[in-house]
């Protein structure tokens, strides 16, 4: 019975974590208990609850899940107001670390809970000035290197904090290292 779940969840496991995971079940959960836990989770429906939800959701599905049907999550996604779906290329129910599939799910993960900063629109110039601003060069040494005088730096940086939607220096130094420039 516990190569049933092992076979559900894991139909393209090595050896190695195929036995690990009937191993875990085995010492996990006794037969009625597993009988309860499986009635409770086909009693379980989320369905009227997912509406409510408020929070930035990802949903991550195997296209080949043997143990949830690819269907379900994304109608899943779809009943979560914003909720972005994205299928993995795995049969398993979550990727096995030597698939392409988890390497995916990492940066899903990774993307998704820390987006990387996006370069506002910025001129060549502004790029140019926003790097030096993020070396740390001071007004005068900003007009030296840009061949114009401080006043024009000076008007040169409101418009760069505009855009990167920074208050000052400091921050804009934070923000010009964020976006790697």
């Amino acid at each position: 019975m516990q190569e049933f779940f092992t076979s559900r969840f894991l139909p393209d496991g090595t050896p190695e974590a195929r036995a690990a995971l009937t191993e875990q079940q085995r010492l996990s959960c006794d037969g009625p208990r597993a009988a309860a836990l499986m009635r409770a989770r086909v009693l379980l429906d989320v369905r009227p609850l997912a509406p409510l939800v408020r929070a930035p959701t990802l949903v991550l599905h195997s296209a080949g899940d043997m143990a949830v049907p690819v269907a379900l999550g994304h109608e899943v996604a779809a009943s979560i107001p914003g909720a972005r779906f994205e299928s993995l290329p795995s049969r398993n129910h979550i990727p096995l670390a030597h698939e392409p599939a988890f390497e995916r799910l990492c940066e899903a993960i990774t993307a998704f809970v820390a987006p990387s900063p996006t370069l506002p629109a910025l001129t060549a110039r502004e790029r140019e000035l926003a790097a030096l601003v993020g070396r740390g060069l001071d007004n005068a040494q900003l007009a030296a290197h840009l061949g114009v005088a401080e006043k024009t730096v000076r008007n040169m940086l409101s418009t760069l904090y505009a855009k990167l939607g920074v208050e000052g220096r400091p921050q804009a130094v934070v923000r010009a290292r964020d976006l790697g420039l």
